[in-house]
């Protein structure tokens, strides 16, 4: 009796169990006793089994009672329902039971991409199906009490987190704008158009239009939106010590962001617009790119959880045990403070040029940036390109010659980093390019921005060729990309490095070329001569260095450390200032183990004087910055006007900025050279370095560094005990015959090297060349049997007597030049140039070529000789204002009739343009 009973018990409890899978809903899943929960299709770590971090799939029992899963099923295909049966398994009551999808436990792995997954019984009724939509890593699939999927951070056997709620977009066409985003002198009406079975609904707040929005019914009027009151820029929670507000009405743009949902409630992407009014009448709002960035006002201003914000944080902190009046404002607890892919929030952006035209309209992830400027009122932001917003990279290039970029600065405090990083750009490490720029938050004038690289993985990546995922970034005392081979992934990194450096002795040879071997030395000697020289007060803090992780065939791919030049703030304004860099190095570890190596001391010393006497002088300084400050000055004047108030200390206008830097230079060098004598045991003796007779036109480098010369002489002085390498180019029409010093000729060759323990003077001797012809005009005759057209319109000078006159009839004795029709010499074609006759001793040719913008560099030029034989001529040189002249020798050693084709080539990629010959000058003699 009492087995039957047992059996009868088991049958009703089983029989409860599929008429309540029977009855429930197959999308849902609440109804059920227990259903498919959480789904992790990109596992970061976050549920770890047996040493690896698989996918999984999580069924919550939403019962008190244990249930067994036997007789039913996982799948993720409809046609194979049985694909997985959950026989052998058990729920306890209210528990949870994770599935790890790595085919070890499911027969199938999960698609980040998306995917279908089926609960069904041994009938083949589906009683869940859910559909897995693309998710990021780290991220999971949750359902929610109320029935809603959300995108939430992952909480395997435990209670699912609230997220993101995902909202399916089902074929929904999204509304049509009568008229595109951007600048209008007068107002006009704003049609919304679309399906006619759609509602279109619609916000002006920057929030995301639903349902619950304003239904539109008939055309926006929009107009000048500056005269309506300010929202956002009311606020004065965004800062511990308060922030003033703006004293008059900000400009403001209007903001339609509208969406369309169809009978079933299926909604269209939300497109989103920014229309700027009557801003020709606002003078200094002009001639610069414009950023609008429109985002929910809830995710930055919430007084609790907004972003940009003191918030929750703040409040809670000044209740707590922990609380201290004098601990700084930048170490308290606050929502702005806060970092991680938690405190980013949706946006979406249009980006205007400085002429008014949209270039770019996305969505975009954005993040408040920085350190110390988060205490400031006007924040910056991080602006990320993710695929779960549409792309994963910026589709217009916001910085020029940079693309393919998928994290972005938009940084405040717009003028002394940028520029700094601007003067250091010929020094051969990276440094950040800018984009200068006015930004709107949700229409309201928010200040003067730069757009800025964000030199990270992307940015090194890029910029080096090495694999992103190869590199490891120490930044600002802790790694943020990579871990070592011991699995380190926190500043001892670093700490580990100077001392592996300092236990092998850098004072010795063996020592030094040790330490060579982790670093890479010419790079950390400029990075550190610059930073001091510059007086960078974030000496130790903004430091960012990087490595490749394993080591590859590329240049840059051996292992060894790297350092960037970064956030330069707080450089080029103080000399016998509060913080000193120079002062500062005494306090470097590495610094001062690697300065006992004779040889590390010699190269530091001549870096830092090559940054004083080549590449920072004042003269060039004031030639660099004036007219980016010029142009800055009436900006910085309505960002001042913006937040009065509200800044660290006073922002200076454009001409006070430049009166800084062109002071800090002028004082520099010689502030320097007194330091390095008193706290680093330099003999404060020099010797002064000159050349002297200066062409106009010469090209001359000093230790590899470009030469800024005003006047027809070069001047510097430089530590004794060094070495200085002068190289000068060469110059259209002229031969360089050597270098002279006292009227005795040192070298014939191009470089010289001197050492720095006497004074020189030393003089480049350059010789005109006699020119044989000139063709100065193209005439197209016919077609010759090349197939192209011959050209010829030869002028000869006075004192040629190699070419007859008689001669200059016939192009074909002379020159014959091959092109198309047009004239116009296009990529990878080339010509022939024949010479009349064999008795030049040497020949050479002048090109003066008009160059198209688009052209990429470098480019070079090809000899191609009789013999077959093919030489390269470097024509990577800086385009001049009426296109590029290129000089160069030919040969005059073959019998008969010379010729030789000359081909241009490119190194990169080149989608369009043409290269034009404008003049060519022959010479010989």
């Amino acid at each position: 009796m009492k087995q039957f009973l047992r059996i009868l018990i088991v049958f009703v409890v089983c029989f409860s169990m599929f008429s309540l899978m029977s009855c429930a809903s197959t999308r849902g899943g609440l109804g059920l006793p227990f259903y498919i929960n959480e789904i992790c299709s990109s596992n970061g770590g976050h549920y770890s089994l047996d040493g690896s971090s698989p996918d999984y799939i999580e069924l919550h029992n939403n019962t008190g009672r244990t249930i067994s899963l036997d007789g039913f099923f996982i799948s993720d295909d409809e046609d194979h329902l049985d694909k997985f049966p959950l026989a052998g398994y058990t729920i306890r009551g209210n528990g949870y039971l994770v599935l790890a999808a790595d085919k070890k436990e499911l027969p199938f792995k999960l698609s980040s991409s998306g995917e279908e997954l089926f609960l069904s019984d041994a009938d083949g009724n589906i009683l869940q199906f859910v559909e897995l939509p693309e998710i990021e890593k780290d991220t999971t699939f949750s359902l929610q009490p109320d029935g809603s999927w959300h995108i939430t951070d992952p909480s395997p056997n435990a209670k699912n987190l609230e997220g993101e709620q995902y909202v399916k977009v089902v074929n929904v066409a999204s509304p049509r704008f009568s008229h595109e985003a951007g600048f209008y002198d007068e107002p006009f009406d704003l049609v919304l158009e679309g399906y006619r079975t759609y509602s279109i609904y619609y916000t002006t707040d920057g929030t995301v239009p639903d349902e619950n929005s304003t239904l539109y019914t008939e055309p926006l009027h929009i107009e000048d939106a500056t005269p309506k009151t300010n929202e956002l820029s009311k606020r004065t929670d965004i800062t511990i010590s308060g922030a003033t507000r703006p004293a008059t009405k900000v400009r403001k743009a209007t903001i339609i962001s509208a969406v369309a949902i169809d009978s079933e409630g299926n909604r269209s992407n939300v497109v989103t617009n920014a229309y700027f009014v009557g801003f020709q009448d606002y003078p200094d709002y002009q001639n610069i790119s414009i950023m609008s960035i429109v985002t929910d006002p809830y995710d930055l201003f919430d007084k609790d959880d907004g972003i940009y914000v003191v918030g929750k944080m703040y409040r809670d902190w000044l209740e707590s045990k922990d609380y201290s009046r004098d601990l700084r404002a930048y170490d308290r607890p606050r929502n702005y403070a806060q970092h991680g892919k938690e405190w980013e929030i949706p946006a979406s952006i249009q980006w205007f040029n400085a002429d008014e035209e949209l270039c770019l309209t996305q969505n975009v992830g954005l993040r408040i940036h920085g350190n110390q400027t988060r205490e400031n009122a006007q924040k910056a932001f991080n602006l990320y390109a993710r695929k779960e917003y549409g792309e994963d990279t910026f589709q217009f290039p916001l910085i020029d010659g940079v693309d393919k970029m998928s994290k972005l600065v938009v940084r405040g405090q717009a003028g002394r980093d940028s520029l700094t990083h601007s003067l250091l750009r010929e020094t051969g490490l990276p440094v950040s390019g800018y984009t200068p720029c006015l930004v709107f938050i949700n229409g309201e004038f928010w200040g003067f921005y730069e757009l800025r690289e964000k030199q990270e993985e992307d940015y090194l990546s890029n910029l080096f060729d090495v694999d992103k995922n190869n590199l490891m970034i120490y930044k600002n005392l802790r790694l943020i990309e990579g871990e070592d081979e011991n699995g380190q992934t926190n500043r001892s990194v670093y700490d580990d490095l100077v001392a592996d450096i300092i236990l092998n002795e850098p004072a010795t040879e063996e020592g030094y070329e040790y330490a060579c071997g982790l670093i890479d030395m010419d790079n950390y000697i400029t990075y550190m001569a610059g930073i001091a020289y510059c007086n960078n007060e974030d000496i130790f803090w903004n430091k960012t260095l990087w490595r490749t992780m394993t080591v590859g065939s590329g240049m840059y791919e051996d292992g060894r450390w790297r350092w960037i030049f970064q956030d330069l703030d707080g450089s080029c304004h103080r000399t016998d200032g509060v913080v000193e860099a120079i002062d500062n190095l005494l306090s470097d570890e590495l610094f001062m183990a690697l300065w006992h190596s004779p040889e590390f001391k010699k190269q530091f010393l001549t870096r830092i004087m090559d940054f004083a006497n080549v590449e920072l002088t004042p003269e060039y300084v004031k030639e660099a910055i004036s007219p980016v400050l010029l142009y800055y000055n009436r900006y910085f004047a309505i960002n001042d006007e913006r937040w009065k108030g509200v800044l660290h200390g006073d922002r200076s206008t454009g001409t006070n900025e430049l009166e800084i830097f062109l002071s800090f230079f002028r004082k520099r060098k010689d502030f320097v050279m007194e330091r390095l004598a008193e706290n680093f045991g330099v003999e404060n003796n020099y010797s002064t370095l000159s050349v002297l007779e200066l062409p106009e036109q010469l090209g001359l480098t000093i230790n590899g560094h470009k030469a800024h010369i005003y006047g027809s002489s070069w001047t510097g002085d430089y530590f004794l005990g060094c070495e200085v390498t002068f190289e000068v180019r060469e110059i259209p029409g002229y031969r360089f015959y050597g270098w002279y010093e006292d009227g005795i000729l040192l070298t014939d060759q191009k470089t010289i090297t001197v050492s720095t323990d006497d004074d020189h003077e030393l003089t480049p001797i350059f010789e005109a060349i006699p020119v044989v012809a000139v063709m100065d005009k193209i005439n197209y005759v016919r077609n010759n049997y090349m197939g192209g057209y011959e050209l010829y319109w030869l002028n000869t000078k006075s004192g040629c007597v190699v070419v007859p006159d008689t001669e200059l009839n016939s192009s074909s004795d002379f020159l014959a030049i091959s092109l198309s029709s047009n004239g116009e010499w296009d990529k990878g074609t080339g010509f022939t140039v024949s010479f009349p006759t064999t008795d030049l001793s040497s020949c050479g040719m002048i090109l003066w070529l008009s160059v198209p913008e688009e052209c990429s560099e470098p480019w070079n030029l090809f000899v191609v000789m009789d013999n077959g034989k093919k030489v390269k001529i470097d024509c990577n040189q800086e385009i001049l204002e009426g296109g590029i002249q290129l000089y160069f020798d030919l040969p005059a050693i073959y019998s008969g009739l010379p010729k030789v084709s000359l081909h241009f080539e490119s190194s990169e990629d080149w989608s369009g343009g043409t290269i034009k010959i404008t003049k060519i000058s022959l010479y010989g003699e």
